[in-house]
């Protein structure tokens, strides 16, 4: 009886009565894995018994009905023709879902990713124009402007006569007066 996987059952008891709807309520719990506990037992010798789990739905077969099952316990030795009792124990449906848990704590941070390639240089920028370098004398008879290093030569306070010496490139020059009732200014550009 050990082996047992199936339970065939007539759908009328031994006095003829109809117990078709009792049996079709065997597999219906909604716990589809354990939906009952059937127990046979010899009458007269209640020794000799067996207890089996339905875990299937019923198999209508017209006059007899089929369940799937699982052995539990068993004892002694049936005989064909033995007159048996037999109950049914269901398992009740399954209960409502229960609430959501709390939210777990957060995981620690994963390693930072390897940084991506260095892009493309763009394109050099057009120069800028140099500041002009810029030569100061107070007052001078010869002043020589000199492109090499300059290019504004400023004259700040001419007090003499000037004679400009020729210009080495070309050159901006700037001249203020020294005279307070004169004071004027005026600039030249000279190239020699």
């Amino acid at each position: 009886m050990t082996s047992a996987t199936a339970l065939y059952i007539s759908e009328n008891d031994n006095d003829g009565n109809a117990i078709a709807t009792s049996i079709a309520l065997w597999g219906d719990s909604t716990t589809t894995a354990t939906r009952g506990l059937v127990t046979i037992r010899k009458i007269g010798t209640p020794a000799t018994f067996l207890q089996v789990q339905i875990t299937a739905a019923l198999t209508d077969s017209g006059t007899w009905d089929q369940f799937t099952v699982a052995h539990v316990a068993s004892g002694g030795t049936f005989s064909n023709s033995d007159p048996v009792a037999v109950s049914f124990e269901r398992t009740g449906n399954v209960g409502a879902t229960g609430p959501t848990g709390v939210t777990g704590p957060t995981g620690i941070t994963g390693p930072t990713g390897i940084t991506g390639a260095t892009g493309v240089t763009g394109a050099t920028g057009p120069s800028g124009s140099p500041l002009p370098r810029i030569a100061s004398t107070a007052s001078s008879a010869t002043p020589t402007p000199d492109s090499t290093n300059t290019d504004e030569y400023i004259l700040t306070a001419q007090a003499a006569a000037a004679a400009f010496g020729a210009p080495t490139g070309t050159v901006a020059v700037a001249v203020r007066s020294a005279a307070a009732a004169a004071a004027w200014r005026w600039r030249l550009l000279l190239q020699d």
